[in-house]
């Protein structure tokens, strides 16, 4: 049985591991150097929160995969895939508000970089989802043919 789970993308979400990542640091830096108002801080601060809901959100769906590969050969792919649906929908209304501090942020001359910044980290999120789901994939393919060598595949995904 080949994987065939796909997580629906909405909004172009994605998650990180954390919220330390050099653009979400990036992004807290230039504000601070813009000297920018307290609503536009206010903004980046929601932003930072969000993007620890989307790392809290993305830990929970590796904690799904992985219950649900040890179901494995018969594996409980109804559950599964009602703890990917409402991830799925977490990950959605993320970006959503998201793009609406962006929207924000777009409206003020001094906050349009910051704003390109946000965009640039939910480009990242949308492609991070995707090697997300080609990995748990491999990763199943491993379980599911053991004969072949997927575990080059795997690696070869983590790299990414």
């Amino acid at each position: 049985m080949s994987c065939s789970i796909r997580i629906k993308i909405g909004y172009d979400c994605c998650c990180l591991r954390s919220s330390r990542c050099k653009l979400v640091e990036y992004v807290r830096k230039f504000a601070s150097f813009l000297k920018a108002s307290e609503s536009c801080e206010a903004l980046v601060n929601q932003f930072l929160e969000l993007q620890q809901n989307r790392a809290i959100a993305y830990s929970t769906l590796e904690s799904a995969h992985k219950t649900y590969l040890q179901t494995a050969p018969d594996y409980d792919f109804q559950t599964y895939r009602q703890h990917v649906a409402k991830i799925t929908e977490q990950f959605a209304s993320i970006s959503k508000q998201i793009l609406a501090i962006i929207a924000k942020l777009e409206i003020n001359e001094k906050t349009k970089a910051v704003a390109e910044l946000m965009k640039d980290i939910q480009a990242g999120e949308k492609d991070k989802l995707q090697l997300t789901t080609k990995l748990q994939c491999a990763k199943q393919d491993v379980i599911d043919h053991p004969d072949q060598d997927y575990e080059l595949q795997v690696r070869e995904l983590r790299k990414e």
